[in-house]
């Protein structure tokens, strides 16, 4: 599989989306809290978009209707908001992407609201800890299979945790999504990593097994178990040492903050 490189414009494009990302997850971190509802915080979200001059990536994405993915405890991802009001220990996912001069980023963290247990924590430590293995692999000359294998030998030194097989992370820029896709396991995909290629890395695990199912609003994908998951994302451009990171916040996120 042959990946085009993105232009000087197109990434400077996704860098100036990346930079209004970077500062919406922040603003959502300290706006969501319990007593608000999920509608509540995509609202909060949509307006700080647009007031930033971006649009929302995922509205009207194949019909989606929100402007981010909202996820509360067993969603995997893609959990529509609505007046789930948050609660005292939940882990809320919040997965947004902007659309910046038509070009797109994508990111998300797992946020545990007040006090979770020691469990859960480590779920959202491990997590958080497998997107930085994965971003440190994802450097040209490296292959896919390189980012699979980092994320799924990490989590395996750290438990018996989940890793979601059914979804990816994936190739990112003009289209929100695009080749190739990139697994958080092992695989023998040797399609080449290459400088200015842009890809958002999204490892997702699971406190139990790593099957989901897909709730009838044919969007939302939980744990088919029940048991909790954590998702962090971001998106990076492939550089030959280091590669570029367009969204630091889901790796600078502390698990343990609590609020």
């Amino acid at each position: 599989m042959t990946i085009r490189p993105k232009t000087p414009k197109e990434l400077d494009a996704m860098r100036e989306g990346g930079k209004i990302l970077d500062n919406v997850l922040q603003s959502v971190n300290d706006f969501v809290a319990p007593g608000k509802t999920l509608k509540e915080i995509d609202a909060f979200i949509h307006k700080l978009i647009i007031e930033a001059g971006g649009n929302p990536s995922f509205l009207g994405f194949n019909g989606y209707p929100a402007a981010s993915c909202l996820s509360p405890n067993d969603v995997v991802v893609h959990g529509i908001p609505n007046a789930y009001i948050v609660k005292e220990g939940d882990i809320i996912g919040i997965d947004v992407g902007v659309e910046w001069e038509g070009y797109h980023t994508d990111a998300a963290f797992a946020k545990p609201i007040g006090s979770i247990s020691n469990e859960a924590q480590k779920l959202l430590r491990t997590t958080q800890e497998a997107l930085k293995h994965a971003v440190e692999v994802a450097i040209a000359g490296n292959q896919v299979q390189d980012i699979g294998a980092a994320v799924e030998d990490f989590v395996r030194s750290q438990g018996d945790f989940g890793i979601i097989r059914d979804l990816t992370g994936h190739g990112i820029g003009r289209n929100l999504q695009e080749s190739p896709n990139v697994p958080n396991y092992r695989t023998k995909d040797t399609t080449a990593l290459v400088d200015n290629m842009t890809l958002a890395l999204e490892p997702m695990l699971t406190l139990g097994d790593w099957r989901v199912t897909l709730d009838d609003d044919g969007w939302t994908i939980r744990t088919k178990d029940g048991s909790l998951s954590a998702q962090f994302e971001t998106t990076v451009i492939i550089r030959e040492n280091d590669p570029e990171i367009l969204v630091p916040f889901p790796l600078g996120f502390s698990v343990d903050q609590q609020k």
